[in-house]
Parts: structure tokens; sequence; C-alpha cells
């Protein structure tokens, strides 16, 4: 929890300084930057998911499908093995902006978060094209993208949680 918690903290002090008109770009930590990516990993996939289920790809359509993916698995492996990641830097700005993280591009962690944003989108190209072949478990062979999808959502305890827990400990006298 501590990179989320991490996250939260830097958006509002983000945000604080946005209000102050103090918008320089503080540098990004590593950890920060698996969690952002593995939330943005997350949501791309359940987005790709729900897309495949409510639009299919037409028959005549899978040929071409599958050769993109093939096409994105390779390039991304390219990319990795090139250290050729700068081509991410649209994607990335738009995820920070979502996150309220105005992040230094010349950082380390920033480095990472493209280096991750390259891998996350050849487990989805590689997701992608399993789906066509009827492989609908396939499991991301990056064991980063693996962690995220096997990572349990947290619950969130609202009001009635509250109020039915404090019931339940008073009838039970525990309270």
């Amino acid at each position: 929890m501590r990179g989320h918690a991490e996250q939260r903290y830097w958006a509002a002090v983000d945000a604080a300084r946005a209000k102050l008109g103090e918008t320089v770009p503080r540098q990004l930590a590593e950890v920060e930057a698996v969690a952002i990516v593995s939330r943005w990993f997350v949501h791309r996939n359940e987005e790709l998911d729900h897309g495949h289920l409510h639009q299919p790809t037409q028959p005549d359509g899978w040929a071409d499908a599958v050769a993109g993916n093939k096409y994105s698995v390779a390039d991304a492996t390219r990319q990795l093995g090139m250290n050729d990641i700068h081509a991410f830097a649209p994607l990335a700005a738009r995820i920070l902006a979502g996150e309220g993280l105005n992040a230094d591009p010349n950082g380390a962690g920033y480095r990472t978060l493209l280096q991750l944003l390259v891998r996350a989108n050849k487990e989805l190209a590689s997701i992608d094209l399993a789906r066509p072949k009827g492989d609908f478990g396939y499991r991301p062979a990056d064991a980063v993208m693996l962690a995220a999808l096997d990572t349990p959502a947290t619950r969130s305890h609202t009001s009635a949680d509250l109020i039915r827990d404090y019931q339940t400990a008073k009838e039970q006298k525990r309270w």
C-alpha cells in the first residue's frame, strides 16, 4: 500500500502547488511508477475485455487483428531491447495528468514509467493475440503486469458498513 499512499500524497502536494502557482515538476519515485502503470494496465485490460465482449472482431478481421498484435509485440520487444522508449512519452503525459502528477521527465522514475508502459503495451498486445486463438486465460509473462492482475481490489468501507458493524457489536454486547 506504500506506493499507493505515496502517490496519493504527492498528488495532493501537486494539487496544492498548482493552486499556489508552483507547477515545478518533481522526481517520480520508481515505486510510484510501478503503481501508476499497474493501475493503468488493469484499467486498460478491462476496457479491452469489455470491447471484445460487446464489439467482437468480425471473422474477416481476425487476420488483421492477429497481424497487428504480432507487430505490436515485436515492436515493443525491439523498443525495450534498444531502449527506444520515448515514443511512449505522450501516453505517459496523459496518464500522469490523469493522476494529477507533474513529473520531471529527466528523472529515473519517469524513465521507469516509460519502460513499464512499453512492457504493459507488449502484454496487452499479447493478451489480445491470445483471444482470437481462444485462449481467454492468458496470463502475462511480465512479473509486474501479472502482479497487477493478481492483486485483489481493495474494498472500501462505507458508512453503512460502519453502522452495521456497530449494531452487530452492540447486539453481541462486545462494545
